[in-house]
């Protein structure tokens, strides 16, 4: 079995939000915004750039210790990155 891991870089999008499951078990969640860009090129100009064109929006959420430590520390707004783990059976 391997583990996989992916990278999400982007800008937190609303005010991480905690609560309390089964007693001392903290969760927190929060919404990332992942800028979507495309390329664009004129050709009667010659031309070419990339423009922002919307976002992607990911819904994270944390566990544990990582949740109490994501509550205190992250605001709307704040440049974030995120590491996701999946297994690969």
């Amino acid at each position: 079995m391997q583990d996989i891991s992916t990278t999400l870089k982007g800008r937190i999008g609303s005010e991480p939000m905690m609560k309390h499951v089964k007693g001392d078990v903290c969760v927190t969640t929060f919404r990332l915004a992942i800028t979507r860009w495309r390329f664009v090129s004129d050709v009667r100009t010659g031309n070419a750039s990339y423009v922002e064109d919307g976002a992607y929006w990911y819904t994270v959420e944390t566990w544990d210790t990582l949740a109490s430590n994501v509550f205190r520390s992250c605001r709307k707004g704040d440049p974030r990155s995120e590491e996701r783990f999946s297994r690969n059976a």
